[in-house]
């Protein structure tokens, strides 16, 4: 955005650049003019003068009023191209300060976005869908409460990154609150569902139990989905 904001003031200025260069030529070709109509006024005639002691007066007179004035003009210039230079030069040390800022902070949120997303997508990874052994299963819960525990720290730790944590009302903030309790939930029905599963019990309760999870389960990937893709257009989004 700043960026954005650099190149409109380049192009106003540019704009103002033209116009004051139009307006000094224009105020400069009637200072030369004026002292010579002045001169014609004054000491001219009908007609050209074949004399040439006339035409030396009349470059003497010329050279004495203008070469002050052009003298002036010179060293008036060479300050303003001078000024125009350096002016150009801070642009575009302030435009490559600016782009440098925003592919770090860009790198910043990429990082932050592919280390969560990892934690969010371990579990499935693991292979969650074709354990059935109880060290597996634990270990998977176990993966599931470190993402919980993770997707709480971000909201706390990666607020300048992502502003739209600290909105309450914003579509990103409600994405990750969703997230955040669907997992709890899900680790509360994990929990509850491998603790009982070590106890004797019929068939029919533990595909009930089962069924909670996957559930719960289920609700984890969309959620996790839908915050996946609010972050990823926010990022792109603050790199144009």
């Amino acid at each position: 955005m700043r960026l954005n904001f650099l190149t409109h003031m380049d192009e106003q200025s540019n704009f103002f650049s033209e116009k004051s260069l139009w307006i000094l030529s224009a105020l400069i070709l009637a200072i030369l003019l004026v002292p010579i109509v002045f001169y014609v006024a004054t000491f001219g005639s009908n007609e050209l003068s074949g004399d040439t002691a006339n035409w030396g007066t009349f470059g003497d007179f010329l050279g004495g009023v203008l070469n002050p004035f052009l003298s002036l003009l010179t060293l008036v210039a060479t300050i303003y191209i001078a000024y125009v230079v350096s002016g150009h030069d801070t642009k575009r040390n302030e435009k490559a300060l600016a782009f440098e800022r925003s592919r770090f902070l860009t790198e910043l949120r990429e990082s932050e976005y592919r280390r969560i997303t990892s934690l969010l997508y371990e579990p499935e990874n693991s292979g969650f869908y074709v354990v059935r052994r109880e060290m597996d299963k634990d270990e998977l819960y176990e993966k599931y409460r470190l993402a919980t525990m993770q997707i709480a720290i971000f909201n706390i730790t990666s607020k300048h990154l992502f502003p739209f944590l600290e909105d309450k009302e914003s579509e990103g903030y409600k994405a990750w609150d969703e997230l955040y309790s669907v997992l709890r939930r899900f680790n509360l029905s994990a929990s509850w569902c491998y603790s009982k599963g070590r106890a004797r019990q019929s068939e029919e309760e533990e595909a009930k139990l089962e069924e909670a999870v996957q559930k719960n389960n289920l609700a984890v990937m969309n959620a996790r989905s839908k915050f996946s893709e609010i972050m990823q257009r926010f990022i792109l989004a603050e790199m144009q």
